[in-house]
């Protein structure tokens, strides 16, 4: 099996320039596809990481696009029908294998990660990228699957808990070094000490066990 990963400039994807504009991170991957005239029918499933409200001025903004079929949304999951040019379907290739959702970051990056048994699968995959989005090649190289991870293995934690992990990852708790502390957290959130610890070692823990299954 060849493995290819690639990190490119997100300014050109009609969804990474979304997730810059309201900061806010999208992951997910491409269920089906189909022909459809001229362009690609595209049935997407996915998650948004980011602020409720800035996530509702996404949702608002994407419905309202002409390329947008449909779109569902269910908290923070998301599917969509969406059309896209057919020069990029090459990027559908039945033959390659989506290890991981792709990551369009608020940052303004892409991260694709694919596998196929046929390396020139993955290359017109990666010419493509680098031609039109300056993609970098992380790894292009042979190896073995160990897990394949898909949006249906995120585990169900309440609204707090989520609220809780978010603003720990956002503002730095589970940097090495810590950028911040559970007080601060806990401030930000206008919660006490004890409630905001309590939602968050629920969320860790679900997402930990839950993990663990998965290895």
């Amino acid at each position: 099996m060849w493995l290819l990963k690639t990190k490119m400039s997100g300014s050109a994807f009609p969804l990474a320039a979304v997730a810059m504009k309201f900061q806010i991170d999208f992951t997910g991957y491409p269920l089906s596809f189909y022909n459809d005239g001229k362009k690609i029918a595209v049935l997407v499933a996915g998650f948004m990481i980011g602020p409720d409200k800035t996530k509702d001025a996404a949702i608002k903004f994407l419905k309202h696009r002409k390329d947008m079929v449909n779109m569902e949304r269910h908290g923070d999951f998301v599917m969509a029908l969406a059309h896209q040019p057919g020069e990029l379907r090459h990027i559908y290739d039945p033959r390659i294998i989506r290890i991981s959702p792709s990551l369009l970051s608020k940052d303004g990056y892409v991260i694709w990660d694919m596998a196929a048994w046929d390396k020139q699968a993955l290359l017109k995959v990666y010419n493509y990228a680098k031609k039109h989005h300056d993609a970098k090649l992380l790894h292009l190289k042979q190896g073995k699957i160990t897990n394949i991870q898909v949006a249906g293995i995120h585990p169900q934690i309440t609204e707090k808990q989520k609220q809780a992990l978010v603003l720990a990852i956002d503002h730095g708790y589970y940097d090495y070094p810590k950028k911040i502390g559970l007080v601060a957290l806990a401030r930000k959130m206008k919660l006490s000490y004890s409630t905001f610890q309590a939602h968050l070692k629920k969320a860790e823990g679900k997402l930990l066990i839950n993990t663990y299954k998965t290895l």
